[in-house]
């Protein structure tokens, strides 16, 4: 019984991770634009 318990509860964790996982996977990704303000030196 404790076995097919721990059995159990390991394929929900998967499950979840997955799920959890593929949810967040279809997101788009954004970006900023960055413009320098400087006096012109490369340091």
């Amino acid at each position: 019984m404790r076995k097919s318990l721990c059995i159990t509860l390991r394929t929900i964790l998967v499950l979840v991770l997955a799920l959890g996982f593929l949810a967040g996977a279809n997101k788009p990704v954004q970006a900023e634009t960055c413009t320098w303000e400087g006096d012109g030196s490369p340091d």
